[in-house]
């Protein structure tokens, strides 16, 4: 078995094919995960529900930003309406298997660049992604699939740095095109290509090759273009270029000036404290530039490294800049996790004559299975079917579906999507900060779309646009009807 395991790791017309199985056959596990699988009974996560019903809606004839609010960047929303294409429920997840598919090859192919040993590769692609799985809070998210631009960018910069070569034309103008994507699925995402490019730049002076500079700008804002140009005119042409100003880069603009120091410290001692799993990783990644350095200094092995590690910690720094306490940011994190664990395992696979190497493996492989058995916790998640349906029966049984509904008070947008209604305002949700304009416009569409019925989500609280003022503005046209669980729900008179 194990000649025939060897065999098949080989150079050879297998390696690849092979590649392909464990790749895809560990993409769809990863998204096992994921409450858009094909054997999902669990409700959508929060932010993937507003994705998709922005998606539902541009394929109903709608426009993304004018009839529905969100503040990700328009690729998302095409992404998400290329999966509703495929299939209303289980459609994205198709589009996730392909994503996750490709990214997975490209760790592999990042790994190879460090690793003497096939098998430290494999490794620290399971490890990568079993860490993955922990971070991913549901998927579908921004960060899931910019993961795949990102790191064919790294690759890109490490392989010729490892090789010695000058960046080609071809590969600046796809680094552009991965760049302008992942800015255009969010901004803050591009910190991936900040530390690469000051790198490669600095080089150029400290070689005098002083023309490739302008070479990398021109060749790089042509990959820009190329993405930029083609979604410049849909947003022209369909009309919403000016609300994709105002959302997507104003509102942001706002939404990242909110937050506090106190906020900021908050989302470390969250991150590095309370998900200590990140803590060991960036631990990892410190002992492996370490060790690098005394081995490889001065090397493209320790350039790389060095890359990767500063890398990480400005990564570090925008994740936890917006003060949100949200697992799924540190997504963006785990393109640097490929590089330092095929050299830890390198090292231990290369060492393993020594005593204190076995137990090193045999506590990592430890740790592995508890991540594996982890992801078995995850996946069984999806089987429970916690769908509101007293609630669901309610809505269909007093509306119709060309007749629009509201849900108010938190983010319930599935409530849209397993009703097959639509919301009567842009704003499904009203996000914070909430700002004037929004209030108007959204008390705006509350009179002039006269929603059939009004959903609250009662917490007994305030939140959002739910105050008095809203009671008020309620009670004149709408009856209160009757309490489903935490839902409070009021029918049109």
């Amino acid at each position: 078995m194990k000649k025939i395991y060897k065999d098949l790791l080989k150079d050879s017309k297998y390696s690849n094919v092979v590649l392909f199985i464990l790749s895809l056959f560990l993409s769809i596990f990863v998204l096992l995960q994921s409450p858009s699988s094909i054997f999902s009974k669990s409700i959508t996560n929060t932010d993937s529900s507003v994705f998709l019903l922005m998606a539902n809606i541009l394929k109903s004839g709608g426009k993304m930003y004018v009839d529905c609010f969100d503040h990700k960047g328009p690729i998302l929303y095409l992404i998400n309406l290329l999966g509703v294409c495929i299939n209303n429920k289980w459609g994205i997840w198709i589009i996730e298997i392909l994503f996750m598919e490709i990214v997975i090859i490209f760790f592999y192919k990042i790994t190879k660049l460090n690793c003497s040993k096939k098998t430290s590769s494999i490794f620290a692609v399971i490890t990568s992604f079993l860490l993955l799985c922990y971070f991913s809070e549901g998927f579908n998210f921004t960060e899931e699939y910019a993961l795949l631009f990102q790191i064919i960018s790294l690759y890109i910069f490490y392989k010729d740095i490892m090789n010695k070569t000058e960046l080609s034309k071809k590969e600046i103008i796809l680094l552009g095109i991965c760049f302008a994507i992942t800015a255009l699925l969010r901004v803050n995402l591009v910190v991936v290509w900040i530390v690469p490019c000051i790198y490669f730049i600095i080089e150029s002076i400290k070689t005098k090759k002083l023309k490739n500079i302008p070479n990398y700008i021109i060749f790089f804002l042509i990959g820009i273009l190329v993405v930029f140009i083609p979604i410049h005119i849909y947003l022209k042409k369909t009309g919403v270029f000016n609300e994709f100003i105002q959302d997507y880069l104003l509102f942001n603009f706002k939404y990242a000036k909110r937050n506090s120091y106190v906020n900021i410290i908050y989302a470390i001692k969250y991150f590095v404290i309370e998900n200590k799993i990140l803590l060991l990783v960036g631990m990892i990644i410190v002992t492996n530039l370490i060790d690098v350095y005394k081995k490889y200094r001065g090397s493209e092995k320790f350039i790389i490294h060095l890359l990767n590690f500063l890398g990480f910690i400005l990564t570090f720094i925008f994740v936890v800049q917006p003060g949100n306490r949200y697992l799924h940011y540190a997504i963006t994190l785990v393109p640097f996790f490929a590089l330092a664990f095929s050299n830890f395992y390198d090292n231990l696979f290369t060492n393993s004559e020594t005593y204190w190497t076995y137990f090193i493996s045999m506590l990592v492989i430890g740790l592995i299975v508890y991540y594996f058995l982890l992801q078995f916790r995850f996946i069984r998640g999806t089987f429970y079917d916690n769908h509101p349906y007293e609630l669901y029966n309610y809505i269909t049984e007093n509306s119709k579906e060309t007749d629009k509904i509201l849900v108010c008070g938190e983010i319930k947008d599935y409530i849209y999507l397993d009703t097959n209604r639509y919301p009567s305002s842009k704003y499904d949700f009203l996000p914070y900060p909430i700002l004037d304009y929004m209030k108007e416009e959204y008390y705006k569409d509350l009179e002039e779309n006269k929603p059939k019925i009004i959903i609250v989500v009662d917490y007994n609280r305030n939140c959002g646009i739910v105050d008095d003022k809203f009671y008020n503005k309620i009670n004149e046209n709408y009856y209160f009807s009757k309490k489903i669980n935490e839902y409070k729900v009021f029918l049109r008179k």
